[in-house]
């Protein structure tokens, strides 16, 4: 997964620059993907015979920017797949209409972890039988679903302005967005981050949520990818200070 954070994404007051963002988005497919340009980057995710299943967040503080949903979208409809075949919408896709779909969450810490993170975007939890150590089912599971498998391409996190835990109050500018295709390795990262950044607002270990056992049982029971940090590669371009990983 690649990380990008620029500073000069957001003002102290919390506004988002939209021309700033939008080229990070552009910046770090670029380097996702390896290309020498946005609209070759572009061309990797989906392709032109996909039809494109593309989920935003929208819903008190896990909003994803607006800047953000643009530029995605744009890009998911000059890919060379007519804009009659990318749909997109906060809420849930219907995978097997789809063959690519595209997450743009949002980060917020809640009672719901990890479900504002990468592994929520098409809503399958009513499939979703085996339950995780006597809680609600491990959210993860649907990636296995078939019509879900092998179809994430890519995941783009809003992480301008992420909330750490369930107030206003403890949003920050992280000022990043990162990239990835691995949903269980993209939230184990932010529960890492969420938890570094809650940490240091209180001064000691403060564990404002339980375990995120569906991270753990999409990974150790199921096998749908890896949460272990040392398992997963991040590369971080741009602000080094403050990365909290």
């Amino acid at each position: 997964m690649v990380l990008v954070r620029r500073p000069e994404a957001a003002s102290e007051e919390g506004a988002v620059d939209e021309a700033e963002a939008q080229d990070m988005v552009n910046g770090v497919m670029v380097r996702f993907a390896g290309q020498e340009d946005a609209a070759a980057a572009r061309a990797q995710f989906p392709k032109p015979e996909d039809t494109v299943g593309i989920k935003y967040t929208r819903g008190g503080l896990a909003i994803t920017e607006p800047a953000v949903q643009k530029v995605v979208i744009a890009g998911g409809q000059s890919a060379s797949v007519p804009a009659k075949r990318v749909v997109s919408r906060d809420g849930g896709h219907s995978p097997a209409d789809h063959t690519a779909l595209t997450n743009i969450p949002s980060v917020k810490a809640h009672r719901l972890w990890p479900r504002r993170l990468a592994q929520e975007p098409h809503q399958l939890r009513r499939q979703l039988l085996p339950v995780s150590q006597g809680q609600r089912p491990a959210t993860g599971l649907h990636l296995a679903v078939a019509d879900v498998e092998n179809k994430t391409r890519p995941i783009v996190v809003d992480m301008l302005r992420p909330c750490a835990t369930y107030g206003p109050e403890h949003r920050w500018n992280y000022c990043g967005i990162l990239v990835a295709t691995y949903p269980v390795a993209v939230d184990a990262v932010w529960r890492d981050i969420c938890r570094s950044k809650c940490d240091r607002l209180q001064g000691e270990p403060w564990p404002v949520q339980p375990l995120a056992r569906s991270i753990l049982a999409a990974d150790e029971e199921y096998r749908l990818g890896t949460s272990g940090p040392m398992r997963i590669r991040l590369e971080n371009f741009g602000k080094l200070e403050e990365v909290l990983i």
